[in-house]
């Protein structure tokens, strides 16, 4: 506040036109914050003021402190965000690329900021209540950030890269690890699936697991050790809802088969502490939990095998077979409805798995003709007496008793 006041002192000394040119400066910055009411503008009239707004952002970016563009920014973003939702991403900006950088850096800094110097379950209950939707849009900063990324993400793949350049899937792959690992002390529950900072938050990160790049920094990342290892070692304090989302992000993460994720899930020494991490607990765990888990942590086997059996060699050392068939084992004896999803990923799982693998297995030289072509299998439908079902008479006799 200080060296603003005596840059205007310095700038009002200076002459007359200087003094013309700081007024210009003060009217361009009450022009850049100053944003209409949304609600009583059609989308015609929002798309033109925005495209107005960001074009005085640009032009001014390089005279604006860091506090100012930020302010900038996050008045735009509820005028973004309404334009974005009606008109499913068919209305281009000019200045995309600069505005979706702009919230990724600061959604980051953010972020970082709610995480620093802080335990790791003030960190997590911090970052919840900074991306959790707020009734107020003066404290909504966060839920309006996070839509608006998820939104970008869908734009086109230039503005994605603008987008992982500011660090943000290393954040957003730390907030899941504590979202997972740390049961919350939030009091709130989001009663309104258009509110649920969950889902959008999962959106945006499976969003960016479709980006080659993306997922090549993510696996390097120590947060994705954390989130996998998490997986397998803190099944009693996970949310379940978390540990589903996490499922989905790791086998998306998995599916795009990044040339570096055998190299480096090998130097963390992810599967190998994975399995024997299961291993420890295949007794004590529900089924369901631990084929969901094993799915989510070996997908990195079954997706990474054709480019090197490296991590299948991991796995089959620390007898990840055993638990695979000790899991199936237990689902068998307590299979249920809620329980038949992660059951019938782990079978489709193992599936996979034997097409894995140096050597063809032969069949056992007792069995005879295992499925040839044209195989049928069409057993008794019942059993006991055989009975004779007579015609119906049209004098419309009773029936004969059996």
């Amino acid at each position: 506040m200080e060296s603003r006041q005596e840059s205007e002192k310095e700038l009002q000394s200076s002459g007359t036109s200087t003094d013309y040119q700081l007024k210009d400066n003060k009217q361009e910055d009450s022009n850049l914050t100053s944003i209409p009411n949304i609600e009583e503008m059609d989308l015609t009239q929002a798309l033109t003021i925005l495209r107005e707004k960001l074009l005085q952002f640009e032009q001014s970016i390089h005279q604006l402190k860091q506090d100012e563009r930020e302010q900038t920014i996050t008045n735009l973003l509820p005028l973004f965000i309404k334009i974005a939702e009606n008109t499913a991403g068919e209305e281009k900006l000019a200045n995309i690329q600069t505005f979706a950088g702009e919230i990724a850096q600061i959604m980051v800094e953010n972020i970082e900021e709610k995480l620093r110097n802080k335990p790791a379950e003030e960190a997590r209950f911090a970052v919840e209540q900074f991306i959790q939707w707020k009734e107020e849009v003066s404290t909504n900063k966060g839920w309006l950030l996070l839509k608006s990324v998820w939104l970008l993400c869908s734009v086109d793949s230039e503005t994605v890269s603008i987008i992982i350049t500011s660090g943000i899937p290393a954040i957003l792959l730390k907030c899941l690890y504590l979202f997972v690992a740390f049961p919350s002390n939030s009091e709130t529950t989001e009663d309104n699936p258009e509110h649920s900072f969950q889902e959008i938050f999962t959106q945006t990160l499976l969003r960016l697991c479709s980006d080659l790049n993306c997922v090549e920094e993510m696996v390097q990342t120590r947060e994705l050790q954390c989130l996998i290892i998490a997986m397998t070692s803190l099944w009693d304090q996970c949310c379940s809802s978390w540990r589903r989302s996490a499922s989905l992000v790791l086998r998306a993460i998995s599916s795009v088969q990044a040339l570096n994720t055998v190299k480096s899930l090998q130097a963390m020494n992810c599967i190998k502490i994975c399995t024997q991490n299961l291993a420890k607990i295949v007794d004590q765990v529900p089924p369901s939990v631990l084929a969901e888990v094993a799915v989510s942590v070996f997908s990195f086997i079954k997706d990474s095998y054709s480019t090197s059996p490296g991590l299948l060699a991991e796995f089959e050392n620390n007898e990840g077979y055993r638990i695979l068939q000790t899991i199936l084992c237990r689902s068998e004896a307590e299979m249920n409805e809620e329980n038949g999803k992660p059951v019938e990923d782990l079978l489709n799982f193992i599936a996979h798995l034997t097409l894995c693998g140096q050597a063809e297995l032969k069949v056992a030289i007792c069995v005879s003709n295992p499925q040839p072509p044209g195989f049928r299998f069409d057993p008794p439908l019942a059993t006991g007496s055989t009975i004779m079902v007579h015609p119906v008479r049209d004098n419309c006799e009773k029936p004969p008793s059996f």
